[in-house]
C-alpha cells in the first residue's frame, strides 16, 4: 500500500462516566494517555450520537445491555469499516449477558 492509498488509522475511545471538566482540561484528570490521545487526534467535548448505527433506539431496536437485537436490515460502523478493508476490534465492560 503506497502513502497515496493508506487509510488512516480509526480509534474511538468511548468512555462512560468520565467528567467533561476534568477530562478536557490538559492534566486535571491526570490520564496521560489521554491527554496524547486528545492532543495528537481530536475529541468532543459534548456529542450526541448513535454511535454504531447512526439510528436511535426506537430505530434500531436495542434499548438495554441483554434481551434486545438490533434491527434487520441495519449496517454497523464496524461493518462499514471492514468492507473498506479495516480490521475492528472492541473492548467492552459492562454488566455480565444472561
Amino acid at each position: 500500500m503506497t502513502a497515496a492509498t493508506a487509510r488512516p488509522n480509526v480509534q474511538l475511545l468511548v468512555v462512560d462516566c468520565l467528567r467533561a471538566d476534568h477530562a478536557y482540561r490538559e492534566g486535571l484528570a491526570r490520564i496521560p494517555a489521554v491527554d496524547r490521545l486528545r492532543a495528537e487526534g481530536f475529541g468532543f467535548s459534548q456529542a450526541i450520537a448513535a454511535l454504531l448505527t447512526g439510528c436511535y433506539p426506537l430505530e434500531n431496536g436495542v434499548r438495554s445491555h441483554a434481551g434486545h437485537r438490533l434491527a434487520g436490515g441495519l449496517r454497523t460502523l464496524p461493518e462499514l469499516l471492514r468492507q473498506g478493508g479495516y480490521r475492528t476490534c472492541a473492548e467492552v465492560t459492562g454488566p455480565p449477558a444472561d
